[in-house]
């Protein structure tokens, strides 16, 4: 078959495959969250499978957007019973309903007595 031929007989399914991308649903762009909060210093972002937005910061603080919010507000704070300090990295398992958190000392964190535990909040995911 020549290649014209064969041209031809390709247009078809990709004017099936541009019609079929076409239709799916693409959500609003969601634009800036804004971090309530000074001298945040974000590490690493996230989201949910139901689009709540998740963010570590230098200090230990973990902020969380709802859905449809622009304000990351904070959601989980370091203390003694989650021992975080510096969260470098933030990952959220909608599978399992777990947000990972990788916390690490830092000379620029916060000093908080206790241990690092497995945290997993309720209502995040």
């Amino acid at each position: 078959m020549s290649a014209k031929g064969q041209l031809i007989r390709a247009l078809p399914v990709a004017a099936l495959l541009m019609a079929g991308c076409a239709a799916v649903p693409h959500s609003a762009p969601r634009g800036d969250i804004l971090i309530d909060g000074t001298g945040v210093h974000p590490e690493s972002v996230t989201s949910s499978g139901k689009g709540a937005l998740f963010t570590g910061s230098i200090g230990g603080t973990i902020y969380r957007a709802a859905p449809g919010e622009s304000v990351a507000k904070p959601f989980i704070v370091p203390n003694s019973e989650n021992g975080l300090r510096s969260v470098f990295g933030v990952l959220a398992d909608s599978n399992s309903g777990r947000l990972w958190a990788c916390s690490v000392p830092n000379s620029f964190g916060p000093r908080v007595a206790g241990r690092l535990r497995p945290h997993r909040p309720r209502c995040c995911l």
